[in-house]
Formats: C-alpha cells, sequence, structure tokens
C-alpha cells in the first residue's frame, strides 16, 4: 500500500487509472477471478457499460482493448493476505459458537495448532484491552 492506495494488478490499474480506484475494486470485488470479454462498443446492455455509464466504458475499452478476453484479478482482498483474514474470521466464528478444535480443523482445513494459536491470541488481545466499565 502506498499513500492509502492498494497496489493493484496491472488490469487493475489500468482500470483504476482511467475510471478511478473505486471502479477499479468494484471490478475486482464482481468479476475478481473470472475471465471476461471486454466489449468493442459501449453501447447496448453489456457488463461493462452497466457498471460504470457509457463515457467511462467507453474509456476502459481503449485502455483495455475492445474484443480481448481478460482475466480479472481478485484485487487487494483476494490474494493470500485476504483470503487468511476470510479464515481467521471463520475461524472465530467457529470458536465463538464453542467449536472443538478438532471439528473446526476438519471444517476449514487447518491443523488444531493453528487453532490453539488463534485461541491464544484472541485470549491475549482480550486480556490487554482496558475495562471500560472500571
Amino acid at each position: 500500500m502506498r499513500d492509502g492506495v492498494p497496489q493493484l494488478p496491472p488490469v487493475l490499474a489500468s482500470i483504476a487509472e482511467v475510471a478511478g480506484l473505486a471502479t477499479a475494486l468494484d471490478v475486482a470485488r464482481r468479476y475478481g477471478g473470472t475471465r471476461v470479454t471486454v466489449p468493442v462498443r459501449a453501447a447496448g446492455r453489456n457488463w461493462l457499460t452497466q457498471m460504470v455509464g457509457p463515457t467511462e466504458a467507453e474509456a476502459l475499452i481503449d485502455a483495455l482493448g475492445g474484443g480481448r478476453r481478460i482475466d480479472i484479478p481478485l484485487g487487494p482482498q483476494g490474494h493470500w493476505a485476504g483470503s487468511r483474514q476470510r479464515l481467521e474470521h471463520r475461524l472465530d466464528e467457529l470458536l465463538a459458537e464453542g467449536k472443538s478444535s478438532t471439528a473446526i480443523a476438519r471444517l476449514l482445513g487447518v491443523t488444531e495448532r493453528t487453532i490453539r494459536n488463534r485461541r491464544r491470541a484472541r485470549r491475549d488481545r482480550t486480556r490487554n484491552q482496558p475495562d471500560l466499565f472500571s
């Protein structure tokens, strides 16, 4: 991340340069991990025109190459850090539900050691938190 802007893969960087960071992240959220065809024109009911409108779509078609099939990257949350964050969130949910380490390990495909480490981290975080009601 540089100056509050996430480092983007080249396709998303091109989209951000033309249509802005929010649009690039929205494209990644909606179409990330898939291959799309860049429309030839901004007319009609194609995915790009519906998403950004005809003016921005035309600029993006010029930048990306109309008619090309391109792979849309997952974006900043789609790589390992994002996967880990989603996994930790799910693990926290299962721990809060009182599931056993063995059940969680089998369900999420992680080791029981990973779960012990996460439990310890949660306990330490809670222990170091000041009491707001004292």
